[in-house]
């Protein structure tokens, strides 16, 4: 069954007044189409309640909501027809229901998915986009992947009550993509070492005092699995965005020496020319032989060893040694430039799955320290505890989790961090209350429901019902008016008319002047959201 039944259980199984409050789950639960829903406590209703006229249960916020800004889906176990044609896979409502509303492609679109020029213009990222993410996530969380014994799957919480799990995850994963590659619009790695205003040619065979071709898997079941060095091997980098130019040096290149004369040289950043002077990179490198395991993918996944692991899990080699693989034609060690390459190869879906991949594969499972449970501790204790996502960026950037393991350098620490602050406040993370109560900034055109369902006879024969005249309106919140204020931590001020006036907005790159119209905002199912 999909992982989204551990979070949601009344969408993959029928849902009827007989088991609707069976197994743990929420207080109020909804029935099919979501205009009744009941009052569960130990394990049975008590109650069934009616949504007034207009508006149906939304089952992120746990009460009635206006029908056209909900998510409800609940199966009947009333049979009915098939349709002739079947759809080829599960539906995307029922997949992260959070992400999956306009107001949240909105938002996410105008913020985790920019990229900014050197002058530090956004403009929406033409590599990564908000539909290339959901349908990735559909084939690494809703499905997963297995291979040689092993199941990949990005975590998104095992039960309704750790729905928080993965969103907190999610971010964690956006924060370093967004650093590594959507704020550049690129596919490949480019150089940002510089020496005296220098970048040394070489910094394509590692950067920060790396060396790619040398990260060799170590683990006794794994060594195997790193891609050959192949000195032969010539590729320039595909994926190097216009949106770079003017800001680094030309695109990374790997080839053959000439002879010992034969060096990379330089880019020189005042002049923007480069030279075939010698110019070694921070690990002694004046030449290019061999020097193709730059980073490539939504979070430019690095060295021999990544991309050897990329291709015995999910690459050729999958396919040819026991027929698995979901890139069955891809090689990534003898191309591994088919991340970035434009075409069928190069597509959005490689980029956001060798990123989703590396981050199961290295994070997620990672040895020494427990990932998930760390991330859940995290979650659990209001999401205060700084040293979480900082040992995240340890593990990610140096695969080591102590403070001084390494002596790599923890590169754009300040902005991932930035970064992850800013996509929890999306996400709405994280609640100050279990269930949010909706404070209306006007009077709300409905009343909390206080009345059965109009279906009584329904109900099973063992339930007695309860007389109107005795019932007890529920905890429940009305219905959200159009509207709102936030519940999240981030205060939001009620708009006033739109005007002219330029306001400063803070971000990571250059500050951006921008008109206040644009900065209403509203809280649609508990998550930040603007509206324009």
């Amino acid at each position: 069954m999909i992982a989204v039944s551990l979070l949601l259980h009344f969408v993959a199984a029928c849902v009827d007044e007989f088991n609707v409050c069976d197994g743990d789950g929420p207080t109020y639960r909804p029935l099919p189409e979501c205009e009744n829903y009941a009052w569960c406590e130990n394990g049975a209703m008590t109650q069934m309640l009616a949504c007034d006229e207009g508006t149906i249960f939304d089952v992120l916020m746990e009460n009635c909501n206006f029908y056209d800004i909900t998510f409800c889906i609940v199966q009947s176990c009333t049979p009915t027809l098939l349709p002739s044609t079947m759809p080829s896979s599960n539906p995307t409502e029922t997949f992260f229901p959070f992400l999956i509303t306009d107001e949240m492609k909105l938002v996410m679109e105008s913020t985790v998915f920019q990229s900014y020029n050197p002058a530090g213009i956004a403009s929406p990222s033409t590599k990564y986009s908000y539909d290339g993410l959901i349908k990735a996530l559909e084939e690494m969380a809703l499905h997963g992947i297995s291979s040689d014994g092993r199941s990949f799957s990005f975590y998104i919480g095992e039960t309704w009550q750790s729905f928080d799990y993965g969103r907190t995850n999610l971010a964690a994963f956006l924060a370093n993509a967004m650093t590594e590659s959507i704020t550049h619009d690129t596919c490949d790695e480019f150089s940002t070492d510089e020496v005296d205003g220098k970048h040394a040619l070489s910094n394509a065979c590692g950067q920060d005092f790396r060396s790619y071709q040398d990260e060799v898997c170590t683990r006794a079941e794994e060594v195997d699995m790193s891609c050959p060095v192949d000195k032969n091997m010539e590729i320039v980098s595909a994926g190097y965005s216009s949106m770079m130019e003017g800001r680094a040096p030309p695109p990374f290149s790997c080839r053959p020496k000439t002879d010992s004369a034969d060096y990379a040289g330089y880019w020189d950043v005042e002049t923007g020319l480069s030279s075939e002077t010698a110019f070694s990179n921070t690990r002694g490198r004046t030449d290019l032989e061999g020097c193709c395991w730059w980073g490539r993918g939504a979070l430019l996944t690095r060295g021999v060893c990544n991309m050897g692991k990329l291709n015995y899990y999910i690459g050729k080699r999958a396919y040819d040694e026991r027929g698995e693989g979901i890139f069955p034609d891809i090689d990534f060690c003898s191309y591994p430039e088919a991340i970035c390459t434009e075409g069928d190869e190069g597509s959005e879906e490689i980029r956001w799955i060798t990123g989703l991949f590396e981050w199961i594969e290295r994070i997620q499972s990672y040895s020494g320290w427990d990932y998930i449970s760390n991330l859940q501790q995290f979650v659990d204790g209001g999401m205060t505890d700084e040293s979480f996502f900082a040992t995240v960026i340890s593990i990610f950037i140096r695969d080591c989790h102590e403070p001084d393991c390494s002596s790599i350098e923890l590169t754009s620490s300040e902005e991932r961090i930035e970064n992850f602050v800013k996509i929890l406040e999306i996400f709405g993370l994280p609640e100050t209350k279990s269930h949010p109560t909706l404070l209306p900034t006007g009077e709300p055109s409905t009343q909390i429901p206080t009345t059965l369902s109009p279906v009584k006879n329904i109900l099973p024969p063992s339930l007695s019902l309860i007389e109107p005249s005795a019932l007890q309106s529920p905890p429940i919140p009305t219905p959200m008016p159009t509207t709102m204020a936030t519940t999240t931590p981030m205060e939001l001020k009620k708009s006033t008319a739109p005007t002219n006036e330029l306001i400063l907005l803070e971000g990571n790159f250059a500050s951006r002047l921008v008109s206040s119209s644009l900065t209403t905002a509203i809280s649609i199912i508990g998550l930040q959201v603007l509206q324009f």
